[in-house]
Formats: C-alpha cells, sequence, structure tokens
C-alpha cells in the first residue's frame, strides 16, 4: 500500500517496494506492475525511452534499497545461510492446509496455476496502457491473490496481503452503471440511485390523504 501512496514516483515507488518485498516476499509478486507505471500510455514512438525513464530509476532504488538492508545479513551470516533460511525454507517448506499439500497428485495442476500467475504478473506490466490508482490497486490484488493460490499454504493470516488492494479497487470508484446513463454514489448533489417513482408520496397532503383512505384497514380496538 505504501508504494501505492506514492505511485506517482519511481523513486519512491522503488524504495517502498522493497522494503515491502524483504519484510514479506508476496509484494516482490507486484515488481513489473509497479516498475512500469507511468510507462505504459502512448504508442510505439519512444517505446524503450519511454520505459527506460520509468524503470532505469525504480531499478535503482529498489536494487540500492535491498543492497542497504541486507548489508548486514550479507557479511553476517552470509549469503548462503541468508539465502537458506528465507527463499530456502519457504521454498522447500510442506503443509497440508491447501489442496496441493494435500493431493500431491495435482503437482501438475499446481505447476500450471504457477505458469499462469507468472504470466499475468508480467502481462500487468504493460497491460492495460490506461492506468490509475484504482486500476493498479485491481491489477495488484489480482496478482497476489493468485500468487497466494500458488502456495502450499493457505491461512488466512495472508488476506491482508491482498485486501487493501481489494477494498482500494472494490470502494475507490464512486460511479455505478444504470443502464444507459451512470449515477455518483459519493456527490451528495447527483441524482440518486434508487429512483423516486412517485414524487408526490412524500408530500404532507398527500401522506394525511393516504392515512384517511385506509383508515378502515386498522384492527378493531386501535
Amino acid at each position: 500500500m505504501a508504494a501505492l501512496l506514492c505511485l506517482t514516483s519511481p523513486i519512491p515507488r522503488g524504495i517502498t517496494l522493497a522494503l515491502s518485498g524483504l519484510t514479506k516476499f508476496a509484494p516482490l509478486a507486484l515488481g513489473p506492475l509497479f516498475a512500469t507505471y507511468g510507462a505504459t500510455e502512448g504508442g510505439h514512438h519512444g517505446f524503450l525511452r519511454r520505459y527506460a525513464k520509468v524503470v532505469v530509476p525504480f531499478g535503482i532504488a529498489f536494487a540500492v534499497t535491498v543492497l542497504v538492508v541486507s548489508f548486514q545479513a550479507l557479511q553476517d551470516p552470509g549469503l548462503s545461510t541468508f539465502w537458506h533460511r528465507t527463499l530456502g525454507e519457504q521454498g522447500g517448506r510442506d503443509s497440508p492446509f491447501s489442496i496441493w499439500g494435500q493431493d500431491h497428485s495435482l503437482g501438475w495442476l499446481q505447476a500450471v496455476v504457477k505458469a499462469s500467475v507468472v504470466g499475468i504478473a508480467v502481462l500487468v506490466a504493460f497491460r492495460p496502457r490506461r492506468r490509475d490508482h484504482v486500476t493498479v490497486a485491481a491489477l495488484g490484488a489480482a496478482v497476489l491473490i493468485g500468487m497466494e493460490l500458488t502456495v502450499d499454504h493457505w491461512f488466512y493470516l495472508y488476506i491482508p496481503w491482498f485486501l487493501p488492494f481489494l477494498l482500494v479497487a472494490m470502494l475507490a470508484s464512486g460511479v455505478v452503471a444504470l443502464g444507459d446513463r451512470e449515477e455518483d454514489l459519493v456527490d451528495p448533489a447527483s441524482e440518486p440511485v434508487v429512483a423516486d417513482l412517485d414524487q408526490s408520496a412524500h408530500q404532507p397532503d398527500v401522506l394525511v390523504r393516504g392515512v384517511e383512505a385506509h383508515r378502515h384497514l386498522r384492527p378493531e380496538g386501535l
């Protein structure tokens, strides 16, 4: 979410995503999505220059942040131990809390899901071309949910990884389509979403006449 807040600036975006990825590895799947923000709009003219202008500062900020934060761990206990206790441990862990851990014959399907998620993570780096914070939040939620489906350990504590992005994508937009028109849910001056079919029903004299007309329907004794 920190990277989403500074989405328009490549350097802060790279720093915050690196810090998030070093805290939990899951945000690293969002690297392609956040690396190319601001470079996708435009035609084929100046394609390489446009992407280099965004991706290079993002990549430098990301790499420098990783080196600074990991410097002590790389010195002592060293790269081998660091790798074994982090990525190696996570990659080789087995768990019964997923369909992959309960039925090892589904390994082929897990491989297909992994390949699909990698493809989606790369695809969102280039499509859609026009995007804003809400679009990036929706794409980020999709990538994280897909990534979580590939791991052997499914746990409810992993929900906070994608929930903030999902909430932004679902709640940030205040416009809904109703037939051939749109209604603004945020602007109080706009027309109500549920149309008032009988505008006169709320007038005092109409209400009084309605009560008088239905007086005979009251139960006896009231």
